[in-house]
């Protein structure tokens, strides 16, 4: 999940990461409780949550 954070510049819903992580919301929380700046933003008619992670840094073993 945070390496999809760091590297989708368009934001991560729901739907990206679908059907293999069901409680994306609970992860965004756990994630900031361990000290990670990710902004909410609410979109659409059903308000869906849409994430990026503001905290800067480069993802360890990260080659490209």
């Amino acid at each position: 999940m945070l390496a999809m954070l760091a590297t989708i510049p368009t934001g991560v819903t729901q739907w990206d990461t679908l059907p293999w992580h069901t409680r994306l919301g609970g992860t965004i929380h756990a994630l900031r409780e361990d000290g990670l700046s990710i902004e909410t933003v609410r979109e659409g008619e059903y308000r869906h949550a849409r994430y990026w992670l503001r905290t800067p840094g480069e993802l360890e073993g990260d080659e490209a």
